[in-house]
């Protein structure tokens, strides 16, 4: 029983801490393109961008081997496809305020960024919904760089409590295991002839 408490608030703790970042990779695919031999795929995760802090994933492979390409450079630019005043920025949750970029005319991406080396990442951060056109450039030395471009779909931002869910299940876990560590204490200090003696 012991043990099993055990594992399971191991659970808990690491499932908490995994919830709580800012930062993944890969995603849902935008969008991909094939030039002068590699191939590039744009991922965005969440699948669906909102406004607020969005993580952009682009992945580079040779289109003949789909070996991917680990010493390139990537830039992207991000801007609203009909000019327009954007509010200030969109709410995000304090820890991917700290680590995004708010610049998006010109931002890089790279492999710290990413858990997953094989991607080049960046935390950006949408100050609005709407439609969004991406421009990014691949640049590998001795190369011309190749450039390919899509649009993404914004929507509004979401309810910021959304970024705190699993804080708020987080108690009540930590309330339900103590209470079986209790339990579980309580029963072994009950005499085992207490019952027959009451009877």
């Amino acid at each position: 029983m012991k043990s099993r408490i055990q594992r399971l608030a191991g659970f808990c703790l690491v499932w908490f801490v995994l919830t709580g970042t800012c930062r993944a990779d890969g995603g849902t695919v935008q969008f991909t393109a094939i030039r002068q031999g590699l191939q590039v795929s744009v991922f965005t995760d969440p699948g669906i961008p909102s406004a607020g802090p969005l993580d952009l994933s682009v992945l580079v492979q040779d289109a003949a081997t789909h070996a991917a390409i680990l010493d390139a450079e990537v830039r992207a630019t991000l801007a609203p496809e009909t000019p327009k005043t954007l509010p200030a920025s969109a709410w995000a949750p304090p820890l991917c305020a700290a680590n995004s970029t708010s610049n998006l005319q010109s931002f890089q991406l790279d492999h710290r960024a990413a858990q997953n080396r094989l991607y080049y990442a960046a935390l950006v951060q949408i100050p609005a919904a709407g439609r969004w056109r991406l421009e990014v450039d691949v640049l590998r030395r001795g190369t011309q760089a190749v450039s390919i471009e899509g649009a993404l779909q914004v929507a509004d931002q979401v309810a910021p409590w959304t970024s705190y869910w699993h804080l708020f299940l987080f108690p009540p876990l930590a309330i339900g295991l103590f209470v079986a560590v209790q339990s579980r204490r309580s029963a072994r200090r009950t005499p085992q002839g207490a019952s027959s003696e009451i009877a």
